[in-house]
This record gives C-alpha cells, structure tokens and sequence, in this order.
C-alpha cells in the first residue's frame, strides 16, 4: 500500500529538514538588503536532501527526476514542491515563503555536481514545453 502525500510529509518530519536546509545555505555574496536567506527550486532542495537525509531519501522512493527521466511527475522535487505550494497557501507553513521565476526567456536549468543517487550525473530540471514558472523557496525571518 502506497503511503498518502501527507503521510510521507510527516513521517519524515520533512518540515523540519526542509526548514535545516533552507536556513542552512549560505548566500555566496551576502547581501543585507536581500534577506539573509536565499531562495532554493526544489531540486536543490531535493539534493540538499538526498545529501543530508540518505537513508530517508531512499525510503521515500522518489527519485530527482529531471527532463527525460520518465519520472512521471513522480520526482522528489515535484513532491517537495506541490506540497509546499500547498501547505504555504493553506497557512500549515508560515516561515518558509515562496515565489516564482518567470520561465519566459530559459531554455533549461541544470543541477550538476551534486553526487547524489550513486552518480555523478546533471538533472535538466527546466524545459520550455513545460508551461510553469520555476518556483523558489527560501526561510522566512
């Protein structure tokens, strides 16, 4: 029996990770009038959990996913983002904020570097026939 969305969210207390993760990225030129947190897409913080959180990223079963995977929408930063989406615009998560990059004008966006899954591999996570802005994640103050 397939686990429910919800329930993957908290048996893996996926919250409170998220939350490490976003607050525990330092800005590479830190800039006081931005905010002392950066905005992550969820693939990097799919990466940032599959480095951190090994075992539960094998567990949940879900894999990075990226262009021509045939992941089926069935990725971790798929996951990780329609849930948060939701959780945010229900009110369930108030310190993590959201917004969009506008996809107008990017042909892809690459992960690379990252060793994560046993391989050393980039994930093409943007596509133009996608039809969605990039969506970004940062803790919010």
């Amino acid at each position: 029996m397939q686990e429910s969305e919800e329930s993957i969210w908290t048996k893996y207390e996926l919250e409170e990770k998220i939350t490490k993760i976003l607050k525990d990225v330092e800005p590479k030129d830190y800039a006081p009038h931005f905010g002392r947190y950066v905005y992550l897409t969820a693939y990097q913080i799919a990466i940032e959990f599959c480095k951190n959180y090994k075992e539960d990223f094998d567990d949940i079963k879900k894999t990075l996913g990226g262009s021509g995977t045939g992941s089926k929408g069935d990725s971790l930063p798929r996951y990780f983002s329609n849930t948060l989406s939701r959780f945010i615009k229900e009110k369930k998560v108030k310190h993590i904020e959201a917004t969009q990059l506008s996809k107008e004008y990017i042909y892809e966006v690459k992960f690379y570097g990252h060793n994560c899954e046993n391989q050393e591999k980039e994930i093409i996570a943007s596509n133009p026939d996608w039809g969605y802005d990039i969506s970004l994640y940062r803790y919010k103050e």
